[in-house]
């Protein structure tokens, strides 16, 4: 009896049931997006990435005739600086391939951050969609609901911390702001020209 005590700390929650394969996500999809479990994780490098690790994007162009594949890719969110005008998510072919350049970007200028059913990409679960006004969806999928928790923290938390920023501009120096638009707006729209160009390979 008294062992017995000894081992009980009371209820323990219910194990989650291992990822399994989802209906639009085939077998080597799958397979690469669950080889990049590790946990995301908070940087401080010289080029302003905030935050990095592995989600898995879906092809904009992904259509009911053409179901291409959801892909595993390293991403970075760097956060507004000299050289970027606009917190802006960078992906990646993997981990390594970061000074071979990005495959593509997203800019997160006017964005909102929208936690995504499993039913609406056919039970793909930790799905999570960056919106534009104007522009596709960007869709993501993290590997745990901690993990796409982390993510939408963070891209949101660098949103509102550039448009906190932008609204201080425009009460100080009006022409200032006006500016700084004009450069994320050219910003943005290059790399949306750059992603579209970019579907068939990334």
């Amino acid at each position: 009896a008294a062992a017995a005590a000894a081992g009980d700390n009371g209820p323990q929650p219910p194990s989650s049931p291992p990822p399994t394969r989802t209906a639009s996500m085939g077998e080597q999809d799958f397979k690469d997006h669950m080889e990049h479990t590790e946990a995301p994780q908070e940087e401080e490098a010289s080029d302003g990435c905030v935050f990095s690790g592995w989600l898995s994007k879906k092809p904009k162009s992904q259509t009911k005739m053409l179901k291409r594949r959801w892909k595993a890719r390293w991403f970075r969110l760097i956060e507004q600086n000299e050289q970027v005008p606009c917190p802006t998510i960078y992906y990646y072919k993997d981990d390594k391939a970061v000074a071979s350049g990005e495959l593509g970007k997203k800019v997160l200028h006017d964005c909102k951050v929208v936690k995504i059913e499993e039913k609406r990409y056919q039970g793909n679960k930790f799905a999570f969609d960056i919106l534009s006004p104007g522009f596709p969806k960007f869709c993501l999928m993290a590997t745990t609901e901690e993990q796409r928790e982390q993510w939408i923290g963070k891209i949101t938390e660098e949103i509102e911390k550039y448009g906190n920023g932008l609204k201080k501009e425009e009460e100080e120096d009006p022409e200032v702001a006006s500016r700084h638009r004009a450069q994320t707006t050219a910003f943005e729209q290059k790399a949306e020209e750059e992603l579209t160009e970019m579907e068939d390979i990334d």
